[in-house]
């Protein structure tokens, strides 16, 4: 086998030096002109279900929605290379082609330019079942899942019946061999709605590494009371992006198209445990400063999907004790859920990524367990695996089953109240971001009584935000003992203090002394005699 390898090898070189070799490019076209595709009429290209999404979050169907130019398409075959994939949102077609044909290709009046992404096509790479950085084999006894949901409040999300039912999740991976045949995910077998290999080209996505097996398992998979995935009712799109044994800069590519096919078929949530910032040919190597939410492909791809209204969730990186230690993208893209990893006890890992962005932004996101974080094997049994990776599936539960309880919320009202109830919202950082999202703080956030606005109510509260700790309460109608009390919640919704005035108290403005508080933001709970309502501070 060795031998074989070295020969195929030594074959490849001489291909090379003899200009034969068929890299692969990335053809970048100058427009769509004379599409027959119209903004007008979205079902051509995109699914109900995708434009229902759209609808909902107030997203317009525009140009960079419409696919490729067919005859461009064919002109670019016509040469005699071999299309591969096409993105829509970057109008690129990604093609396998000689020194010849790529020559006659950028002579084409239609192309922008070209440039390599990768050599020709590799062979497929064979099953393997080493997913993860780290690997703890013992079996725990009692449910294996119980730390890594509880930290979330899964259990508490499942016991309101909220498993993700209805919701639809894309993975980006690097393969799924046993998910159409082990028993743990029987489940959702028949909830598979799409699945395709970017690698291989074909529809086939239960081969390859099992990284992705893994990742889905925290997510959807069953085991008796041994194992519960974070939302085990959700429907699956499969999609292959990650060549494992190399690492070149088409598959950045080929996770934008992945993602165009997520948002075509309609998923709701898009998860991927994969970063890119070095690779094996090193003129593609990124580098910090590009590290800024919209240069690198795979960050450009993140931030369009986002902005379709599906909730993007990645993994930060485990880069944290390697010289790179910052974040890898697509974790540097805007509005977003860039996810690294915390300890059982929810000290961060040593091997989670750092923030910040290059232009200054908090990253990670928000953290979860992903040390020893319990999964489905290619055996169809627990293994223990840890990285980021791990981490951010259990995120992507939590989301389905918060979009199944609240499907009037848009992604990014979602993510604006996970962040602000998350453990570190009052002083997020570039290790644990936000901290520790959970389920009970983030629906007692959202069912909150919203009371009536300041204008109606019969209080004035200034200075807001505060410049000293002392707030002061300002009756606009002069009705004394009106005020009953007023409870200072925060961001978790936990009651910090509750203040009454005295009976004997007959002035119209009140003073509450707020110096034990830290910076964050704070609601008031504010009972009056005949009222109840809620107002907001800030302590900078």
């Amino acid at each position: 086998m060795v031998w074989k390898s070295k020969v195929w090898l030594i074959l490849f070189v001489v291909c090379v030096y003899n200009g034969l070799a068929q890299n692969r490019y990335a053809i970048y076209l100058k427009d769509k002109n004379n599409t027959s595709f119209s903004a007008s009429n979205p079902i051509q290209f995109l699914s109900q279900r995708a434009i229902d999404r759209r609808l909902k979050h107030d997203v317009l169907v525009t140009e960079q929605d419409f696919p490729v130019n067919s005859n461009y398409k064919q002109a670019i075959a016509n040469t005699g290379a071999k299309v591969l994939f096409t993105s829509r949102w970057l109008n690129v077609i990604i093609a396998e082609a000689t020194l010849t044909q790529i020559t006659e290709i950028n002579n084409l009046s239609f192309v922008q330019q070209s440039i390599l992404v990768a050599p020709g096509l590799q062979p497929t790479q064979p099953d393997v079942s080493n997913g993860g950085i780290k690997l703890n084999m013992r079996i725990k006894s009692g449910t294996a899942t119980q730390n890594q949901l509880n930290m979330l409040g899964i259990p508490q999300m499942h016991s309101s019946s909220y498993k993700g039912n209805g919701v639809l999740i894309a993975i980006l991976d690097s393969g799924f061999p046993g998910v159409n045949t082990l028993s743990p995910f029987a489940h959702i077998q028949a909830k598979l709605v799409d699945q395709y290999n970017f690698v291989n080209i074909d529809d086939d996505a239960f081969v390859n590494d099992s990284h992705g097996t893994e990742v889905l398992s925290i997510i959807a998979a069953l085991k008796g009371d041994e194992f519960v995935g974070a939302a085990p009712e959700a429907s699956f799109c499969l999609y292959v992006t990650e060549h494992v044994p190399d690492e070149y800069r088409i598959e950045e590519f080929q996770w934008l198209c992945a993602a165009e096919r997520a948002d075509s078929t309609g998923a709701d949530i898009l998860n991927a445990s994969l970063g890119y910032n070095t690779f094996d040919d090193a003129s593609m190597d990124y580098v910090k400063s590009q590290l800024d939410g919209q240069t690198t492909i795979v960050t450009k791809a993140a931030a369009i999907a986002s902005s379709k209204g599906i909730a993007v969730v990645v993994s930060a990186g485990n880069e944290g004790n390697n010289s790179w230690q910052t974040i890898t993208p697509p974790a540097d893209a805007e509005d977003i859920f860039a996810v690294g990893s915390v300890t059982a006890t929810g000290v961060k890992s040593s091997f989670s990524s750092f923030g910040p962005t290059a232009d200054n932004r908090i990253k990670p996101d928000l953290v979860a367990m992903g040390s020893s974080t319990a999964a489905i094997g290619t055996n169809g049994n627990v293994r223990f695996v840890s990285g980021t990776s791990e981490a951010t599936p259990l995120i992507s539960g939590l989301l389905a089953g918060l979009i199944q309880q609240f499907p009037e919320k848009k992604v990014s009202e979602l993510r604006e109240v996970i962040l602000q109830t998350s453990s570190q919202a009052a002083e997020p950082d570039n290790s644990l971001g936000y901290g520790i999202p959970n389920y009970e703080r983030i629906v007692n956030y959202i069912n909150f009584p919203v009371g009536v606005e300041e204008i109606n109510h019969p209080y004035i509260f200034f200075p807001n935000p505060l410049n000293q700790k002392l707030l002061l309460i300002k009756e606009k109608n002069n009705l004394h003992f009106s005020l009953e009390a007023i409870e200072v919640v925060d961001a978790q919704g936990k009651n910090i203090k509750t203040w009454k005035p005295l009976l004997t108290d007959k002035v119209i403005q009140y003073e509450i002394d707020l110096n034990d508080l830290q910076k964050g933001n704070y609601l008031l709970k504010v009972k009056t005699q005949s009222s109840y309502f809620t107002h907001k501070i800030i302590i900078p």
